[in-house]
């Protein structure tokens, strides 16, 4: 590489594929163009180089995206990246370049999410902020935004030099079930075409998405045969037999469930809103989709059905989730159901010893 000074400027001139490249630098003096120089130099030697200097945060969002889409990830997965994508750009920035990604603006996002509203009250102040998990999640979509932007050379630091050190999201399960007599006093409250969607739920075990999709087709009251159109997980769409004791509450739903366009429920968007105050009524604690689903779950595992079943009928890949979140049997039903599966084994007899002959013993 030879430099030259024409005019005002510094030139530089360097073959290039059988050719010879030149360009001006811009500068007027030779030392910054040198550095201009060796600039140009580093990213001819290394076209990663080049890559990571022209590369945007919004870029690599798409990449990702694109390389999500090609994938046997199930809808619901990559529905949840599109989300966190789209926060992780609206904070960002889609023009922000990529290599200004560091530490320190990963935390001024934390901090700025961490501080942001998702619910109002009746006078418009924030009622209900971010969560640290929904950060989490966030910042594992971030993680992989990184990480393909790394595998193709757009992103020059490692994921860990720029993610937060510990960031917990402090996720505490919830434990909220309600008993037979809880939900019959909650369906007690509500109108029927809304208990029509309480009773779909505590029969079948549906996530919020699945009891929207259900169609009058897909329910056999007589058989207990449901199809869910699941798109959660891998195992998400599934066809579960809804138990004996739940029939009527299937047959209910059917009933009154007040569907239009095909459709066999009618849309409740407040449905936590309606939920709380109808619990706030009978005095029962708020409960949500959720824990309508971990109702059923906890109604299962009371009487004694295996995990590996339960996680069957909510749709889960393995039991790990009915551990963790949705089997949550009360401590009196435990000890029943202890005593019931326990009835045939044989009382264990301890022969008497009285005092006198420990005395002797001794």
């Amino acid at each position: 590489m030879r430099l030259y000074k024409r005019g005002e400027y510094w030139w530089c001139s360097f073959p290039w594929q059988g050719q010879t490249i030149r360009r001006s630098t811009r500068c007027s003096t030779k030392s910054a163009a040198l550095l201009t120089a060796q600039r140009w130099e580093r990213e001819r030697a290394d076209p990663d180089h080049a890559a990571a200097a022209s590369a945007t945060f919004g870029g690599a969002v798409n990449a990702f995206l694109a390389t999500l889409g090609r994938t046997d990830k199930a809808e619901g997965t990559r529905r949840m990246y599109r989300e966190k994508c789209g926060v992780l750009v609206r904070h960002f920035g889609a023009d922000l370049p990529l290599a200004q990604v560091d530490a320190r603006r990963v935390d001024r996002f934390i901090e700025a999410r961490g501080g942001e509203a998702v619910a109002f009250d009746a006078e418009g102040k924030p009622s209900r902020l971010v969560t640290a998990n929904t950060i989490h999640k966030e910042l594992v979509a971030l993680r992989q935004v990184l990480k393909h932007a790394r595998r193709r050379g757009e992103f020059r630091r490692a994921t860990d030099e720029v993610l937060p050190v510990g960031f917990s999201p402090r996720y505490e399960p919830r434990k909220v079930a309600l008993t037979l007599e809880q939900a019959a006093k909650l369906c007690a409250e509500l109108e029927p075409h809304r208990v029509a969607v309480v009773a779909f739920v505590l029969a079948t075990g549906a996530r919020r998405k699945e009891a929207s999709l259900a169609r009058p087709e897909d329910v056999n009251v007589q058989t207990g045969l449901v199809h869910l159109r699941g798109t959660k997980t891998a195992g998400a769409e599934r066809s579960v037999t809804v138990p004996e004791f739940a029939r009527g509450l299937l047959g209910y739903a059917v009933l009154h469930g007040a569907g239009a366009g095909g459709l066999l429920l009618k849309p409740w968007p407040n449905a936590r809103r309606g939920l709380g105050r109808a619990c706030a009524r009978i005095g029962a604690p708020p409960v949500t989709w959720n824990d309508l689903r971990r109702t059923l779950a906890t109604w299962l595992i009371e009487a004694g059905v295996s995990d590996y079943v339960v996680s069957k009928v909510l749709g889960h890949a393995s039991t790990t989730m009915v551990h963790r979140v949705y089997g949550k049997p009360r401590t009196d039903a435990v000890g029943e159901l202890l005593a019931r599966q326990s009835a045939a084994i044989a009382p264990v007899h301890v022969p008497y010893v009285s005092p006198d002959e420990t005395e002797r013993k001794e």
